[in-house]
């Protein structure tokens, strides 16, 4: 019983060492918003953005993907209403990167109307950025976060500018 006793304050102060769990990061979804519809009978998405090698590894430390998440958003949100033509919406940036000790996101979307003969109808572009500074901890988890939340705050802005501008 004595053993047990003296036993109990050590596995308090071992409990007081362990680490919290990993937040759980959902993937960001926007298909809860109204579809922004573009009157035309067809929408592309492609992407023209390569990332520099600091940029490519800053995307593989976030678990929203920002080119990733930004395609998802557009499939989701821009949707033909039917009549002939064709819109392209051209991914031209969708960065992170961990520059200095802060962590730099922009985005940048372009969207081109054509008529069914090919004749350009209409053209905007729609960009946004933030800056956040990197954790302190060195903690990879931490990083993680800030990159989501990064991620999080670019696509916020994106789906505003993307309705202002169209």
């Amino acid at each position: 019983m004595k053993k047990l006793l003296l036993a109990l304050p050590l596995l308090a102060l071992a409990s007081c060492g362990s680490t919290p769990p990993a937040p759980v990061l959902k993937p960001l979804d926007y298909s809860y918003l109204p579809p922004i519809l573009l009157k035309v009978a067809q929408v592309n998405v492609v992407t023209n953005f390569v990332p520099s090698p600091s940029q490519q590894l800053a995307a593989s430390q976030d678990p929203a993907p920002p080119a990733e998440t930004l395609e998802t958003m557009l499939r989701q949100r821009l949707q033909p209403a039917g009549q002939p033509g064709t819109a392209t919406v051209t991914v031209t940036n969708a960065s992170v990167d961990n520059v200095s000790g802060n962590l730099v996101g922009a985005m940048t979307v372009d969207v081109n109307l054509a008529s069914a003969d090919g004749r350009s109808t209409g053209f905007t572009e729609a960009s946004v950025g933030a800056t956040h500074s990197a954790p302190e901890s060195g903690n990879p988890e931490d990083l993680r976060v800030a990159y989501y939340d990064l991620t999080k705050q670019l696509m916020t802005q994106m789906n505003v500018q993307l309705q202002y501008q169209i």
